[in-house]
This record gives structure tokens, sequence and C-alpha cells, in this order.
């Protein structure tokens, strides 16, 4: 009886003893998480880090001026200098700003080097022409045309010239179409339209053959063969100009004088490649100079009289020269004087809006106006003279 009443004093003195050290033990010991010490990131909030194990980062990478590793998930802050490292393949950034020396990385250090001073630069002896004193020549755009490299090709050419330049009244008309064919073939290189431009004998010949040969195919083929020379080819146009300045009158004579409608057509196309882009002959060619055309137009014989493929030429021919705004000067006071000066085709208004484009307006009208009841002969006409009255002032 002795010994169990020891034993309960025993068991009731060490319990007290063993929770006293269990609350110890509890209150040394915390919990995972709590109380844990943050990373100092003195230039982030709370919450702005991401953890990879015991290892904190800011989730925004923090650029200086040198290059440092972006760690991953950290994003990237626009306008920064990033590159990739050879040596580690990671990815380094810095502050895309200009620095005084150069810098290059050598595994994770960056070495400066000595800047370099700049090398004097001497002094430049004015050219020739400077000194001179005189005007540079003016610039000019066609370049040099080189010939053709294959030497034999230039002996059919010269074959056709002389054959061409030899003819007289008495002709063989099927030996002058194959001279003129050849001529033609080669005229569409730059080299050889530049070789018939420059030639005023064989100018003089070919115009003419379009003037006084009873053959319309050898009126047709000169007037395509000289037109082939000069279109897209600045050089040729130049070189013809110099010799025929009034070359456009001759022209504009010739399709008023010609019956035939086909070869109406090519002396137009002769006429427009003669102009080119000049502005000088653009100019001097005003819309009072083009009353012969207005004839040839004719708009009263629209769709019957076989020659609506010439009213499609013309219209091209006006609207490009006249009508389109590249190529005008528009001068409203200069072309309202003209019109109450009664000029019937506006003669001092050169470019402006004179009473002659209103008349190829009206003239452009009355024949889309015939077209409703008789058909073109030629269907793209209507295209083409629909598009010329599409500018102003026909459109206003």
């Amino acid at each position: 009886m002795a010994s169990a009443t020891s034993h309960s004093a025993v068991r009731r003195s060490v319990l007290p003893i063993c929770f006293l050290f269990l609350l110890i033990a509890y209150a040394s010991a915390e919990p995972s998480g709590i109380g844990k010490a943050k990373p100092s990131l003195p230039f982030y909030q709370d919450g702005e880090v991401i953890c990879q194990g015991d290892i904190h980062y800011p989730d925004v990478f923090h650029a200086t001026e040198d290059f440092q590793t972006v760690r991953e998930g950290q994003a990237l802050p626009p306008g920064l200098h990033v590159r990739m490292s050879l040596e580690t393949g990671e990815k380094l950034a810095r502050l895309n700003v200009p620095f005084r020396s150069d810098r290059r990385e050598s595994g994770t250090a960056l070495i400066p080097l000595e800047e370099e001073p700049l090398p004097v630069q001497p002094e430049e002896t004015p050219s020739l022409l400077e000194q001179s004193g005189r005007d540079p020549p003016p610039y000019s755009n066609t370049g040099r045309i080189s010939p053709p490299k294959d030497p034999s090709v230039s002996t059919p050419f010269e074959t056709s010239v002389s054959q061409i330049l030899a003819v007289t009244d008495v002709i063989d008309s099927n030996a002058v179409l194959r001279s003129l064919e050849d001529l033609e073939d080669l005229a569409h290189e730059l080299y050889f339209g530049l070789e018939i431009a420059s030639r005023p004998d064989l100018v003089q010949k070919l115009l003419a053959l379009m003037e006084v040969s009873t053959d319309p195919q050898i009126r047709s083929l000169a007037a395509v063969a000289m037109g082939s020379a000069l279109q897209n080819n600045p050089a040729a146009q130049a070189a013809i100009r110099e010799d025929e300045p009034v070359l456009s009158d001759k022209l504009m004579s010739l399709i008023e004088a010609e019956a035939v409608p086909k070869v109406q057509e090519r002396l137009l196309f002769l006429l427009s490649n003669s102009i080119g882009s000049s502005p000088s002959v653009t100019q001097r060619l005003d819309i009072g100079d083009t009353r012969a055309l207005l004839d040839v137009f004719d708009a009263a014989g629209t769709g019957r009289d076989g020659k609506d493929g010439v009213r499609g030429k013309l219209a091209v021919f006006i609207a490009d020269r006249y009508l389109d705004g590249e190529m005008q000067n528009v001068d409203e006071t200069k072309g309202q004087r003209a019109n109450n000066a009664g000029d019937d085709l506006g003669r001092q208004g050169v470019l402006g809006k004179p009473r002659g484009l209103l008349l190829w307006c009206k003239a452009f009208g009355h024949a889309l106006e015939l077209w409703r009841h008789h058909p073109p002969s030629t269907p793209l006409a209507r295209e083409q003279v629909q598009a010329a009255l599409a500018f102003p002032p026909c459109s206003s």
C-alpha cells in the first residue's frame, strides 16, 4: 500500500516537469514559413519577388550601366540592351545608353578599353572644276549607251539603213518593206534607237516615205520604226529634237493629211514618242496647236467612219499632254483672259483651262453619246475616251 502511494506521488511530481519542457520546446520551434526573414530588396515592394529554392530575386529586372544576368522569369523593361553570353549561355542586359568607351566582356568581367584619338582629317584640296570657277555641266539621266556586245548585229542595221537611204521614186516595195521591218526590229534597242535619231539623212528619208509613198504599209512602217527608236529613249528624243526642232508640227500635218486610219494611229504613236516627257516641247506645243488634231478627231463621224481607233489614240494623247495633272501648269487667270479675248482654242492659256481644252472635252462627250447608238469599231477606244473625260476640266 505504501509502495503504490509513493509511485503516485512520483508521477504527480514528474508530469508538471515534462509539461514545462514541452512548453519550452514548442515556444522555441517556429512553424514553417512563419517568422522567416524576407530578402532585402530596396527597389521593390513586398510580393514582387521570385523564389527559386533559397534564391530570391525581383520579378522585374533592374538595369544598370553594366551587363547583368537576367534570371529565369524576370520581366525586362523596354529599351534595354540585351545580348547572350557565348561562354555561359546566359541572357545579359543593361541600360541602352551611349558609353564614352567601348566595353568588351570576358567571362563575367567587363574590361574597359582605352579611348583612341580620332584621326585628323586632312584638308580637302579643291577640285580642278572648283579651281576653274566654272559651273558643273548640267545633269543628264540618259547615261552612256553602250553598243551591242555582239558586233555582228550592226551588220543588218547598216544594211537596212543603206537600203532605205538608197530609195528613189521608182522603188521595189517589197525590198523597202523588208528593210523597214529590220530597222523597226532593231530600233527597240537603245543604242540603235539613238543611232537612228542621230542621223539627219535617215530621219529625213523616213519622213519623206511617210509623206510621199503611195503604199500605206511603207508609210505605216516608217512611222513605227522612228517611233520605236524614240520610245523610252531620252537620248534619242533629245537628238532628234536638236535636228528637227519643229518635228511635231510636221507630224501633225502628216496626220491631218493621212487618209488611212491605221497609218494615222502609227503617226500618232510617233508624235507622242517624239515629245516624250520634255516639258519644253509640251509647253511649246500648246493646246492651240492641236486644232488640226481636233479636226482629225471629227466627233460627228464616231462609230460610222472606221476611225474610232484614231479617236482613242487622240484621247490618250490629249489626256497625257494636257489633262493629266503631272503635265499641267494650271493658270486660271491666263486661261480666263484667253476665253474673254474670244480665242477659239485659247492660245494664251497654254497649259491652263482655255477654250481649246473645253472643246476637246465637248468632242469626247459627243463621241460617247454617239457610241450609244453606233458601237465603236475599236472597243478599246470607248474606254480611252472615257478615261480622258475623267480628268479636269472635263470632269468638272
